[in-house]
């Protein structure tokens, strides 16, 4: 979201809060995450307007754990320091990672941990022939999920989708399967039907990236103890 120069300092934390709130009563979605670039990434106006502190505000906290203590350090010199505004090599610092607003106890899997398995099972056992993978993929998913009628043409185009990635991140059971097919069925028909689908296989096998497989999304260390717990700043 993005807040033009005349009305930023005025309700647009309202705003946000609001987006926020949509997301998550709509969707059940428990983490937020924002690119470094809106508060500062090749961006000299989020820099100059402080944009990290917008999100701090709202309970965003940076990703890089190192980071994140940099930030509770500037953040103590602001709280004592009356007119205190933050250097401008800080907040460049600052946008080292991203931001994330976590209000469950795990970091979902995000698109890129799965496409990432997805290449690399292409890569390894189809001598990167993503066809071949795909119709092997397919009629696997298919066989296991019970699923005897002919698909749709839309419903084609999904299973191209998740079917290989079902394959590359080791899903193997009848009753997953099945929960992917409800996926698969949703996505072309109804895309709040779809989000229902994904949260109640998410929600069923708690899906999350596993340390050493996918890697964790962070531009600085993509290994590093991710922040889990940001506290909302309702001051």
């Amino acid at each position: 979201m993005n807040i033009f120069e005349p009305y930023r300092g005025g309700e647009s934390g309202y705003m946000m809060a609001q987006v926020l709130r949509t997301y998550r009563q709509t969707f059940c979605v428990d983490y937020f995450e924002v690119d470094a670039h809106q508060f500062g990434l090749d961006n000299p106006d989020g820099i100059a307007s402080g944009a990290y502190w917008f999100y701090h505000r709202l309970g965003f906290r940076s990703i890089d754990v190192t980071l994140a203590a940099l930030a509770a350090s500037e953040k103590a010199k602001i709280e004592r320091r009356s007119g205190y505004r933050s250097p401008e090599k800080t907040l460049l610092k600052l946008t080292g990672s991203n931001v994330a607003l976590n209000l469950g106890r795990q970091v979902p899997m995000h698109i890129s941990d799965i496409t990432t398995e997805v290449t690399k099972l292409a890569a390894g056992r189809f001598d990167s022939n993503r066809l071949a993978m795909e119709r092997e993929s397919i009629a696997a998913f298919m066989k296991s999920a019970g699923w005897t009628q002919k698909p749709t043409a839309d419903e084609q185009r999904v299973l191209r989708e998740w079917a290989p990635a079902a394959a590359a991140i080791g899903v193997k059971t009848r009753r997953e399967h099945g929960l992917l097919a409800a996926c698969v069925r949703a996505k072309p028909r109804d895309v709040l039907a779809y989000q229902d689908a994904v949260w109640a296989w998410q929600r069923e096998t708690g899906r999350v990236p596993k340390a050493g497989s996918a890697r964790l999304r962070s531009p600085v260390d993509a290994h590093s103890k991710r922040l889990i717990e940001p506290r909302i700043d309702h001051r």
